[in-house]
């Protein structure tokens, strides 16, 4: 019977105590929430800082875009927020071609993987089928910061 207490009491402490951080303290700043990084998935509430691995589900999505006759074998992927657009995310991904690794630089409005996709810079633009970032309204660019910071976890700029 104690087994059965302490384990009801563990569920609920795992169940309140994310909630209770949830909580917004009248002090934070603007600051503070920019710098926090979090490895929340697609729920991540707009305007948060997102920086994590992407998920299998992120990289099958882009595999699954691979033009014919090009070969888009994922490796890793990370997922940064965008710093200038609201529910845009870069994903940098290191994947194998037939031959070699390239990295490439891609944005969704999903970071787990069930939304749309753009093909950002040139590497992405030349494997997969996905619109080009620089036509989608608004324009989603590699100049971001977030883009810059997803690129650079692969010492890519």
């Amino acid at each position: 019977m104690k087994l059965r207490n302490v384990l009801i009491l563990l569920v609920i402490s795992l169940l309140l105590i994310p909630l209770a951080a949830c909580g917004e303290d009248a002090k934070s700043t603007d600051t503070t929430v920019a710098a926090t990084e979090t490895t929340a998935g697609s729920d991540a509430p707009s305007g948060e800082k997102v920086a994590m691995m992407a998920s299998n589900a992120v990289l099958d999505a882009i595999g699954a875009g691979a033009k014919d006759g090009k070969v888009v074998r994922p490796l890793t992927a990370w997922i940064i927020s965008s710093a200038n657009t609201a529910n845009i995310y870069f994903v940098a991904m290191e994947f194998s071609s037939s031959t070699e690794n390239h990295v490439g630089l891609w944005a969704t409005d999903d970071p787990g993987g069930a939304g749309r996709f753009w093909a950002v810079d040139g590497v992405a633009k030349d494997v997969t089928t996905f619109p080009k970032g620089d036509k989608a309204e608004p324009k989603i660019s590699s100049d971001d910061a977030g883009a810059k910071e997803a690129l650079a976890k692969y010492d890519v700029q």
